[in-house]
């Protein structure tokens, strides 16, 4: 019966040691996948910066050529009138 005791605890020793590794190496995986998820996101707003900006920049040189374009159909209707 004592024996039977020590088996017993003895086999649940050696579980929550094995028990304490895998919450170890699950804890590592998780922090590890925090950190990927992370420099993902920040990437992604990198990313969509950049694009806003192109965006912006695309837009103001749309406008302006649009804006010179009509000063020159200007000046082109002026000279003919002349």
């Amino acid at each position: 019966m004592e024996g039977d005791i020590v088996h017993s605890v003895n086999h649940q020793m050696t579980y929550l040691k094995t028990l304490d590794s895998a919450v170890k190496f699950n804890t590592e995986a998780a922090e590890t996948l925090s950190e990927k998820v992370k420099d993902i996101m920040l990437d992604s707003n990198r990313w969509k910066d950049e694009t806003d900006i192109a965006i912006h920049w695309l837009n103001y040189t749309l406008y302006n050529q649009s804006s010179i374009f009509t000063y020159v159909r200007q000046l082109e209707f002026a000279i003919l009138e002349l």
